[in-house]
């Protein structure tokens, strides 16, 4: 929740900024307002991904796929792929 916040929220505020500044250009300054939807569009492409990893950090698909174990292995592997030592040791009493 706190990652939707803090940085995808903030990127839906400012591309409806664009899209509403564009909006007001179009009767008065059409080129103005192209160049703003094409602005929009860009970032709207670029914050895809960014939206996506929040997106599977709530609910990570291999955690409904793989299980448990594999979702965590993930998290540790990500960890150790950006230089961040991390180890995961995992004891479940028995059923």
């Amino acid at each position: 929740e706190r990652d939707l916040h803090d940085s995808v929220q903030p990127r839906l505020v400012s591309l409806a900024m664009t899209i509403g500044l564009a909006q007001t250009k179009l009767d008065s300054d059409l080129p103005t307002a192209k160049a703003l939807i094409a602005e929009a569009h860009d970032v709207a492409q670029l914050h895809q991904s960014a939206f996506r990893v929040v997106v599977r950090g709530i609910a990570p698909t291999i955690l409904s796929d793989r299980g448990l174990d594999a979702a965590l292995s993930s998290v540790v592997q990500r960890a150790a792929n950006s230089g961040v030592p991390t180890t995961l040791s995992v004891h479940l009493p028995h059923r």
